[in-house]
């Protein structure tokens, strides 16, 4: 179908789409640029894959024993401790799988570091939830 559509438009109008492509093109290059030199910068202060790896050595829990807590493969979870950039929400479910528990993280400001919760504190499922007055 796109073949139909590039074979309708005018020459210029080619001309004009390739244009636009390469713009693209050299705009992503430039990005994916930047961002590695920044990620580059503070690549020892993100909490990525390798040190979640640690956590799990130090807990002696196998990576096939976390996949399946998880309930993914054990290739997936070398992919995770290989990355060096994961979500946040990555990170909670793997911390909690190796019996740990994300409590807050830290943002360092030039004036000073502030602590983050934005996660929620477990409830214990032996009390139950209050119930509002009715």
């Amino acid at each position: 179908m796109a073949k139909k559509f590039w074979d309708k438009l005018t020459k210029i109008e080619k001309k004009a789409v390739n244009q636009g492509a390469n713009l693209l093109g050299e705009l992503r290059d430039k990005v994916q640029s930047g961002w590695r030199e920044r990620s580059g910068e503070g690549a020892q202060n993100l909490i990525a894959g390798p040190a979640l790896r640690e956590l799990r050595e130090a807990q002696q829990i196998s990576q096939e024993e976390l996949a399946s807590r998880l309930n993914r493969t054990q290739s997936a979870i070398s992919q995770i401790e290989k990355r060096g950039d994961l979500l946040l929400s990555t990170i909670r479910q793997y911390v909690e799988a190796v019996e740990g528990e994300l409590v807050h993280f830290t943002v360092r400001f030039d004036e000073g570091d502030v602590q983050v919760a934005p996660f929620e504190a477990k409830q214990d499922d032996s009390e139950p939830e209050e119930q509002p007055d009715s």
